[in-house]
């Protein structure tokens, strides 16, 4: 299943340091060094859809258009974490 989000981990209008790790079928979300979500893709019906290969996209909370911005974004591989594979 999925963890409710920690409470006060997002900081509006400041940049925030997101981490995301999925393997397998199981995935971990860090937020400012808080872990706010942790789940395997089988119990989120969100998930149950989505291809576990494929594009890598990114939106904002809600999926509204607030201004999101990004940067410093770094693609690493499970199996070799020091090669970077992508990075902006």
């Amino acid at each position: 299943g999925l963890v409710a989000p920690e409470p006060g981990a997002f900081r509006s209008r400041q940049w925030n340091t997101l981490s995301v790790r999925c393997e397998n079928n199981e995935f971990t979300v860090i937020l400012n060094g808080k872990t706010v979500a942790v789940g395997t893709g089988d119990k989120v019906a969100a998930l149950r859809s989505v291809p576990a290969r494929g594009y890598l996209g990114f939106s904002n909370w809600g999926g509204r258009a607030f201004g999101a911005r990004f940067r410093n974004l770094t693609l690493r591989s499970l199996r070799n974490p020091s090669e970077v594979t992508a990075t902006t």
